[in-house]
């Protein structure tokens, strides 16, 4: 694989953001930059896997659309889309490792922003911790950091823009360097749509001024 871009620990980080951030956009673009990705040797189970989490930010019918384009991509390289891992529904343990990732995302504002989500809906509280966090977000093959600079990659092309302050900050949270952050933002800008690039840009500019800060936004 070849050398990382400016900013990414490793080359195939950078895939990952493209291919996710275009799961907001445009299902053509995303099967030529999945197959570029799985030219480049990314592992087909890690982009399927980044896809997958995208539902919960663009919603089923764009992530139907995208794990299409993949499925597509993937077929003509002759690469075998991975099987589904086998662990069960088990909404207890799901809650507890979901509460754990939202824990460490949010650090000391975790408890404020479940009350702000109870006002909205109780249910929308418990689902954020049991099917964002644990189900989806603390599944294997991708670590919390990878995660989050892809979730940057995919807010920041969709305009989410409270949701993409707080995870920002929590990318920092899971280990992800300023300089990951500034990078996810130089490899979406030209996607962000254009009345929003002033606010978006400042949203990852604050990831070098707040340092470790924890997020203070509610997210998705």
């Amino acid at each position: 694989m070849p050398r990382s871009p400016a900013g990414f620990r490793a080359p195939a980080d950078a895939h990952l953001v493209r291919v996710s951030a275009l799961a907001a956009r445009d299902p053509e673009a995303l099967a030529a930059a999945a197959g570029a990705a799985l030219d480049a040797g990314v592992p087909a189970a890690e982009l399927h896997e980044a896809l997958l989490q995208s539902y919960l930010f663009v919603g089923y019918p764009r992530a139907i659309n995208a794990l299409g384009a993949f499925a597509r991509a993937a077929a003509a390289r002759g690469v075998r889309v991975p099987e589904p891992d086998a662990e069960p529904p088990a909404i207890g343990r799901w809650r507890r490792r979901g509460e754990r990732l939202c824990r460490t995302i949010y650090g000391p504002k975790f408890a404020r922003m479940m009350e702000n989500m109870r006002l909205l809906h109780p249910r929308l509280a418990e689902w954020i911790v049991w099917e964002g966090y644990g189900k989806v977000l603390s599944r294997p093959r991708l670590d919390a950091r990878r995660r989050e600079l892809c979730v940057l990659g995919i807010l920041a092309v969709d305009g989410a823009l409270p949701q993409l302050a707080a995870h920002v900050r929590g990318a920092q949270n899971v280990g992800a360097a300023p300089a990951e952050i500034a990078a996810v933002h130089g490899l979406v800008r030209a996607w962000v749509p254009r009345r929003l690039r002033a606010a978006v840009r400042a949203c990852f500019a604050a990831a070098g001024a707040r340092g470790g800060a924890a997020p203070s936004h509610r997210t998705g």
